[in-house]
């Protein structure tokens, strides 16, 4: 029970710092601000530890969804007619 507490703790301050600092993304997209290679890697650990803290905060969730892998709902994607 501690460690999801400390879970949401942790996705509430690193979703925060996330807000706060997005300034660099931002400056990116608009152009504000060169492009440089070290970037890729600041982005991509931002993005990659943003995912991660989302994924575990779901997988601990007390709401449990139940997804029916064998279910009879197909999309027909056949774009011929």
């Amino acid at each position: 029970v501690l460690s999801v507490q400390l879970l949401y703790a942790i996705l509430g301050l690193y979703g925060w710092e996330y807000i706060r600092s997005s300034h660099v993304e931002i400056a990116l997209i608009r152009r504000q601000l060169p492009f440089r290679w070290p970037l890729i890697s600041y982005i991509s650990a931002r993005l990659g530890f943003l995912i991660t803290i989302i994924l575990h905060a779901t997988q601990s969730s007390p709401f449990r969804t139940n997804v029916d892998c064998r279910s009879e709902c197909f999309v027909d994607l056949d774009l011929r007619r």
